[in-house]
């Protein structure tokens, strides 16, 4: 026997309705969505989960990979030459003897007239 969440009486499980306020089975609907869930999780878990249309179409144009430091010295990897040392970004100072191109203006040492004399 199941409650009835509109008229507080109880009727059988197998009823759809509850036969005295025609109100329909909350225990039924609420198995209903269980049911569809479980079967989701269960088609995801063995076949994959569908990836939506949108996100094949805008992989490309959210590229974030500008907006990382990955060698924490306050230069983006947009920016940065070398992402990787953090001795070498945009406001370096050239050293002007290790065959390095120390502040990214794309000149190397003998190069770089403005920094190295």
């Amino acid at each position: 026997m199941i409650q009835c969440t509109s008229c507080d009486r109880h009727y059988r499980q197998q009823e759809s309705t509850c036969p005295f306020c025609s109100r329909p089975s909350t225990l039924r609907r609420g198995m209903h969505a269980v049911g569809g869930v479980v079967t989701t999780l269960v088609l995801s878990a063995c076949y994959g989960a569908p990836i939506p249309d949108y996100k094949l179409e805008t992989a490309d144009t959210n590229d974030t990979s500008a907006s990382i430091d990955a060698d924490g010295d306050s230069f983006t990897s947009d920016v940065d030459c070398d992402d990787t040392d953090a001795a070498i970004n945009p406001g370096a100072e050239e050293i002007c003897d290790d065959l390095l191109d120390n502040d990214c203006d794309d000149l190397v040492d003998a190069e770089d007239t403005e920094d190295c004399q």
